[in-house]
């Protein structure tokens, strides 16, 4: 398949089977990371998902997770497949107060960037913030990405991008062609590589950014973390402990 032919609408089916839960984003979750980006700022809130999230979450998430605004602490609960996330509002994590909000969606559009696998499984959680027609995609074209991305908008990117130059400078001027005909209000990524070429272009072009270190690194960061997080308006963990190596950034809770 050639790059021209690689962005695809496949046919109907709207997503992974499981699509845990997300966080939603909007407004303050941005904050001063986003300053250096012009223009509209993204509305970006993530956050943890299922079951275990939403009954640990008191304990796990400190009031000072989002400035000290914990009526702003959310968590979701595991959609049916392929529908809209409903939202547990957090009203007071020291009691443990709570409400549910209707289900909403995020304005703008977005451009969600991820390798296939985990990566692309965590990405799939934070997807359904937007509406399908507002949502695009770029990931590798192996055999799970194809299924769950079935009915969606889909640019595939070149792989292995492991020690893998060519792929590189093939996916540097994907991204550059992809954002330039796009021109998302936001790009959101969990890694691996294929993230940082994306980024690059994104912040020259002046798109915001967000990325997402995986859930399962705890001891030390990723090496596409560590690339992007100079170029990401915002800089989100899903553990407290990632916190250590990743200074000012967003705790937001396990998506999956």
């Amino acid at each position: 398949m050639t790059v021209d032919e690689s962005t695809a609408r496949h046919g109907a089916g709207a997503g992974p089977a499981p699509a845990p839960a997300t966080g939603s984003a909007t407004g303050s979750a941005t904050g001063s990371a986003t300053e250096a980006a012009s223009g509209p700022q993204p509305s970006i809130d993530l956050t943890a998902a299922g079951t275990a999230a939403r009954e640990s979450a008191p304990a796990r998430r400190p009031a000072t997770a989002t400035d000290g605004a914990p009526d702003r602490l959310l968590v979701v609960d595991h959609p049916e497949a392929g529908a809209r996330p409903e939202v547990l509002e957090v009203l007071d994590p020291a009691r443990g107060a709570v409400r549910i909000r209707p289900a909403r969606t995020l304005p703008g559009t977005v451009m969600l960037v991820g390798s296939s696998g985990g990566h692309l499984a965590q990405l799939l959680t934070v997807a359904p913030l937007w509406d399908s027609a507002n949502r695009s995609y770029v990931t590798f074209d192996t055999a799970d990405a194809v299924s769950v991305l079935a009915g969606e908008t889909v640019t595939w990117a070149h792989h292995p991008t492991t020690r893998n130059v060519r792929n590189l400078v093939r996916n540097s001027a994907l991204a550059v062609r992809e954002l330039r005909r796009r021109r998302p209000d936001v790009v959101v990524s969990t890694g691996a590589a294929v993230a940082f070429p994306f980024f690059l272009a994104a912040r020259a072009m002046r798109i915001p950014t967000v990325y997402v270190e995986v859930y399962d690194r705890i001891d030390s960061p990723t090496l596409t973390g560590r690339l992007c997080r100079p170029f990401a308006s915002l800089f989100c963990v899903q553990w407290s402990e990632q916190r250590a190596f990743y200074k000012r950034s967003e705790l937001v809770g396990s998506l999956m």
